[in-house]
């Protein structure tokens, strides 16, 4: 069984972060929303799906809340891990964290206007293609230009 994350699917401020964070980890974490995987887990019990999100290892070890998510995120990229492995050793790190994803959780709605407000509608990562586009054919003007202006003064 592949590590599970489950979210409450009507929440839209967890359906736009759990969509980028899918992008992030792959195929090493599954999404679930509480809704249809809640039968799935039956140990769990059906409050803490209201409370938090709930990362279910392999092992089937159960963990909620900003543990949980940096749980699923360690199967992402170097910096999530490095957020995860200062969860688990870093001193005040983990109650810092715990309180900031309460905080949200207890205000989803305001945390899903700021979310809005800071990246906009979609949470998926930026491609950059555009600027990758103009910077390379910028610099090729400049070479162009260089050369060319070399070419007229021998």
């Amino acid at each position: 069984m592949r590590p599970t994350l489950v979210y409450d699917g009507d929440c839209g401020f967890c359906k736009r972060w759990v969509g980028r964070w899918r992008h992030l980890t792959g195929d090493a974490v599954e999404y679930a929303p509480s809704q249809e995987a809640a039968k799935r887990f039956p140990k769990i019990p059906a409050e803490a799906f209201d409370r938090a999100v709930q990362f279910v290892d392999a092992d089937g070890a159960a963990t909620e809340g900003a543990a949980a998510v940096f749980k699923a995120l360690e199967r992402g990229p170097w910096p999530w891990r490095a957020c995860s492995a200062a969860y688990r050793r870093l001193p005040g790190f983990a109650a810092v964290s715990e309180a900031l994803y309460g905080l949200v959780a207890r205000h989803r709605q305001a945390a899903s206007t700021v979310t809005r407000w800071l990246w906009g509608e979609d949470l998926s990562a930026p491609t950059f293609h555009l600027a990758r586009l103009l910077f390379v054919r910028g610099i090729a003007l400049c070479y162009f230009l260089a050369f060319l202006s070399f070419a007229l003064q021998w």
